[in-house]
C-alpha cells in the first residue's frame, strides 16, 4: 500500500501539522515579567535623617539653632522638623526668644540614616 519513503513522509507531515498546531495556539508573550522593586526611599539615596525638636513648655517660646544656623521660633507645644546629614555631628541650641540665654544646654546629635530622632525642652520662664 505505502512505501516505508511514503510512510514516513506522511508521519513528519503530520508531526509537522501537530507541532504548527501548538506554536500556533501560545502567544509567544509568556507570564508577565515581576514588577520592578521599589525605589529606595529619599533618605537612603540622599543618606539623610530627621530631627524633630519638641517645645513641651507650658507657656516659653524658644528659638531653634542647628549648626549655628536659626530655624526660627516655636511657642509651646510647637516642634521643629529638620532634615540632616545622617552620621554626621551637629550641635543643636535651643535657647529663649529673642535672648541669646540657653533654655537646655546646647546638645551634640548624630541622627542615624532615615530616622527620626526627637528632642524636647520643657523649662518655663
Amino acid at each position: 500500500m505505502f512505501t516505508r519513503l511514503q510512510t514516513c513522509f506522511v508521519l513528519m507531515v503530520i508531526l509537522l501539522a501537530v507541532f504548527l498546531f501548538v506554536v500556533g495556539c501560545e502567544d509567544g508573550t509568556g507570564p508577565p515579567p515581576p514588577p520592578p522593586p521599589p525605589p529606595p526611599p529619599s533618605c537612603a539615596v540622599n543618606h539623610t535623617g530627621t530631627l524633630v525638636v519638641e517645645n513641651r513648655s507650658s507657656r516659653t517660646t524658644y528659638e531653634v539653632l542647628l549648626n549655628n544656623v536659626s530655624y526660627g521660633s516655636m511657642g509651646p507645644g510647637g516642634s521643629k522638623t529638620m532634615i540632616v546629614d545622617a552620621g554626621e555631628d551637629h550641635t543643636l541650641i535651643i535657647r529663649f526668644a529673642n535672648s541669646t540665654t540657653y533654655a537646655c544646654q546646647p546638645a551634640g546629635i548624630n541622627v542615624p540614616q532615615c530616622y527620626t530622632q526627637t528632642v524636647w525642652c520643657t523649662i518655663d520662664l
